[in-house]
């Protein structure tokens, strides 16, 4: 494996980073981890000094996705956050704002997320709250 991208926020949300590190601790050894973070804060989107209060800088490279808006639409992402997700072996991205404009992706990404929304869950083939 060349690298490992985590997508989010493609991950970051607050008060489920100290989750995200215990996964990224998980990972094989040789994996290049980017923890992808938002610009500036969204919603309940976690920001770089979120990581950072939970040493995320220990096991995976922060980076800024470059944008303040919910999801990841990736034409809006910076040119660094487009050239990473194009490059990455594995993309793993949660959250369902993250599912809802990633879903499409010509990449193979493994989303985490908790449907929380009846027609996305319909539209996708799962019950709310799966």
């Amino acid at each position: 494996m060349k690298s490992f991208i985590d997508c989010i926020p493609c991950f970051a949300i607050v008060g489920e980073t100290l989750f995200d590190r215990i996964l990224i601790e998980q990972f094989p050894g040789n994996a290049k981890v980017y923890y992808a973070v938002k610009g500036s804060p969204v919603i309940n989107d976690a920001t770089k000094e979120d990581a950072l209060d939970v040493s995320i800088d220990k096991v995976a490279k922060i980076v800024s996705n470059g944008t303040d808006i919910p999801g990841t639409i990736i034409e809006d992402c910076s040119p660094n956050f487009q050239k990473l997700f194009k490059d990455a072996d594995v993309i793993v991205s949660k959250s369902q704002g993250n599912f809802e404009t990633l879903n499409e992706n010509e990449r193979e990404i493994f989303f985490i997320l908790q449907i929380k929304c009846a027609a996305l869950a319909c539209r996708n083939g799962f019950h709310k709250e799966d």
